[in-house]
C-alpha cells in the first residue's frame, strides 16, 4: 500500500482536501451516491458524509435538519434538532 498504507481512494481525499476545503466530504458523497444509484428507482438516498475531523457534508446537514423539523412537529420541543445533531456527533 502506497502513502503510509493509504488506499487510492484515501489519497484522492487528502491531496483534494489541501486544494480545497471540503473536497473530502465531497467527494466521499459522490462516492455513495455512484455506489447506491440503484435504490434511486425505490427509495429516497441522501448520502450522509461525516469526516472523522467533524466536516458534514452540506446533505447531510440538510437531512438532519429536515429530520429535526420533523420531530419538532411530532413532540412540539424546538430543541429537536439540537438533540439529534447532539446525539449523532457522539455516535460518530
Amino acid at each position: 500500500m502506497p502513502l503510509g498504507g493509504y488506499r487510492g481512494t484515501e489519497v484522492a481525499h487528502v491531496s483534494n482536501t489541501a486544494i480545497e476545503a471540503g473536497a473530502a466530504d465531497s467527494h466521499a458523497a459522490t462516492n455513495k451516491t455512484n455506489k447506491y444509484c440503484q435504490l434511486s428507482s425505490t427509495h429516497i438516498f441522501t448520502p450522509v458524509a461525516i469526516l472523522t475531523a467533524g466536516a458534514w457534508h452540506h446533505q447531510a446537514v440538510e437531512m438532519v435538519h429536515e429530520l429535526g423539523r420533523q420531530a419538532i412537529d411530532i413532540t412540539g420541543d424546538s430543541r429537536e434538532t439540537t438533540y439529534l445533531l447532539q446525539q449523532l456527533s457522539v455516535a460518530l
